[in-house]
């Protein structure tokens, strides 16, 4: 697998996770001392979702694009 294809498998696995997630939210909980933010969770996943965006145009490389004007 190429890096391209690994990060953009990454990224279409937590844009996955994100829509289940965002379908049928979760409210944030605490329990036995310990709690639990899933809007901080989704708040990530957005975070690293648009790290990973970056890391695949990078992976991209240069793009030319040319364009001409007829008047």
């Amino acid at each position: 697998m190429t890096l391209l294809a690994s990060l953009t498998a990454a990224r279409d696995n937590l844009a996955a996770e994100l829509a289940t997630e965002s379908a049928n939210p979760r409210p944030n909980y605490g329990a036995a001392g310990r709690s639990f933010s899933w809007s901080e969770y989704r708040a990530g996943l957005v975070a690293q979702i648009a790290d990973l965006n970056q890391q695949v145009i990078n992976a991209q490389g240069a793009v030319e694009i040319s364009t001409s004007a007829y008047g």
